[in-house]
């Protein structure tokens, strides 16, 4: 185990060298973190969530999907991320999981865990992926309100215990939405989390895209002050926890986003995220980033990543979004993190000093 830790950080190590590279003396774009969003379709009808929502109910083309891996392996991508919908009702997932584990170093995916029984458990761990992230959003009556189905919250904890049981190679990650709504629970499942010795990550509550014929749309409500002071007060306390894998800058911005003022620091910044990172939808298309393209109007996929990603049309994307400030209205932990880890910089400006 701990060869293989030392292999992964020269892995991260050497493909961060040859990006800082690529961005600084080649001005190109370079795929280093990457998303899939691999299928609209989900189990659960969460209220804060409008992918399920969506009319279309689509899955990624898996030859295509193969294809892309590929490009991105010899692009030198490192992390690669599943999610949906809910992944695991994805028709090929196991070998999607398998394929990219084979050639990117760091594998991840998000599930609701509704689906992770034993076997399915002991399936997942023969992928060899890296990561499995699992949502709890309050106690178990506020949990399934959220969700959308009642006895949601029990399965999240029992796929959570299969996993570790049955995937003891697959860390895993408990994910939590702070909100008002479920703000009273959450020191309980921050101590619940503990108790599992597992690792925790938050992020705020935050507007989800409007897909086309959408009658109905998640709402971030307009916060009170005691609200607000309770979300504070409750980021104060996970910030100094051993367990919780967001940074302490990002958490610390979280009362500031709630409040609705405009966000500063890493997010008033020229954003050079689409220079090292990058989204697939389950329509097979390519986006530099969905959040400023509101999910709309991505790069078609024919024959694998590389006629789209060395186009002009997405260099020119790429270079216009640097001016892109949407982050200082939002706080989705995919594109903040990022921002706060690369270029080298950040990470000395908004991690070390």
């Amino acid at each position: 185990m701990r060869k293989l830790k030392v292999k992964k950080g020269l892995q991260l190590i050497n493909k961060v060298l040859k990006w800082h590279f690529n961005y600084y003396i080649l001005n190109k774009p370079t795929p280093l973190i990457c998303g899939f969003y691999i299928t609209s379709n989900c189990n659960l009808k969460c209220d804060m969530c409008n992918l399920w929502r969506n009319p279309k109910k689509e899955e990624f083309d898996f030859d295509l999907f193969k294809k892309v891996v590929d490009d991105l392996s010899k692009s030198g991508c490192y992390y690669l991320s599943f999610t949906g919908g809910e992944p695991l009702v994805a028709k090929n997932i196991f070998e999607m999981l398998a394929y990219s584990k084979e050639r990117i170093p760091f594998v991840h995916m998000v599930t609701n865990g509704q689906l992770v029984t034993k076997d399915l458990a002991k399936r997942l761990s023969k992928t060899n992926l890296d990561e499995i992230s699992i949502s709890l959003d309050g106690l178990e009556k506020t949990h399934d309100k959220i969700r959308g189905v009642k006895g949601s919250f029990k399965k999240a904890l029992e796929s959570l215990q299969n996993l570790k049981t049955y995937a003891p190679n697959v860390d895993l990650v408990v994910n939590t939405i702070i909100s008002p709504e479920n703000i009273d629970d959450l020191p309980e499942v921050v101590e619940l989390v503990e108790r599992m010795r597992l690792k925790h990550q938050f992020q705020p509550l935050n507007k989800h895209p409007i897909f086309e014929n959408q009658k109905s749309k998640a709402i971030v409500k307009n916060l009170k002050e005691e609200e607000i002071l309770k979300i504070n007060n409750f980021v104060k306390g996970i910030i100094k926890k051993r367990n919780v894998i967001n940074s302490k800058y990002f958490l610390s911005k979280i009362p500031v986003f709630f409040r609705g003022e405009k966000l500063k620091g890493v997010a008033s910044k020229k954003c050079i995220n689409p220079y090292f990172f990058c989204e697939f939808r389950e329509n097979n298309e390519l986006y530099p980033c969905l959040l400023a393209y509101n999910w709309k109007n991505g790069f078609k996929l024919k024959n694998g990543l590389n006629d789209v990603f060395r186009s002009k049309e997405y260099k020119k994307s790429v270079k216009d979004l640097k001016a892109c400030r949407l982050c200082q209205k939002s706080m989705f932990v995919c594109y903040w993190e990022p921002k706060i880890i690369l270029p080298i910089t950040n990470f000395l400006r908004y991690n070390l000093l």
